[in-house]
């Protein structure tokens, strides 16, 4: 009795604990080299790109803004995917050779635009969102790539090759049907 009393709630807290997984969105949508990305940080980039390139397309078209997104929607989808998975390798990649010191490297490059607050409010404006979101989605992987760009050049090697080759050769899963990811993207 007491056994099945145990598994009964065992299989009431995975079930509970899947549950507010799923509602909070903090499920894994794709596994790549060890690193798992969230739908809801999946979700973070698909609406700051969608408000930035709603914004985009007001600056393009004398402030007509495109009304209708549902035919880029699915090439947004494919590049976010991409994005955060270079970014996630490129981290990995850094971290592996700089440690410690890839956190102060990226600070020194992302602070100066931390000063200025008329950049924070239109960039906040652009993407959508807090300035500390774009700081974590957009300032902080650009920096990263900037820093191991000017590691790879050093090396006298191509960085668009190489980060093509390293996709290429790292190992994913994607868990939802409508996103594909094939490394050479």
């Amino acid at each position: 009795m007491n056994k099945y009393f145990i598994t009964l709630l065992s299989f009431l807290g995975v079930g509970m604990l899947v549950y507010f997984l799923t509602i909070s969105g903090n499920y894994p949508i794709a596994y790549v080299d060890g690193d798992f990305i969230s739908q809801k940080s999946y979700d973070e980039y698909l609406v700051s790109a969608v408000h930035y390139y709603s914004e985009a397309s007001k600056a393009a078209n004398n402030g007509e803004a495109i009304k209708d997104f549902s035919p880029y929607i699915p090439e947004i989808r494919r590049s976010i995917l991409d994005k955060i998975i270079s970014d996630s390798i490129i981290e990995k990649k850094l971290d592996e050779s700089l440690g410690n010191d890839l956190g102060n490297m990226v600070s020194q490059k992302v602070e100066p635009a931390s000063q200025n607050e008329k950049f924070i409010q239109y960039i906040s404006a652009l993407y959508g969102t807090s300035f500390q979101r774009v700081k974590k989605i957009v300032l902080e992987p650009q920096a990263r790539q900037e820093i191991l760009q000017g590691r790879i050049s050093f090396q006298n090697l191509d960085y668009n090759n190489w980060i093509l080759e390293t996709k290429k050769s790292s190992k994913g899963y994607i868990f939802i049907n409508d996103l594909k990811w094939d490394g050479s993207a």
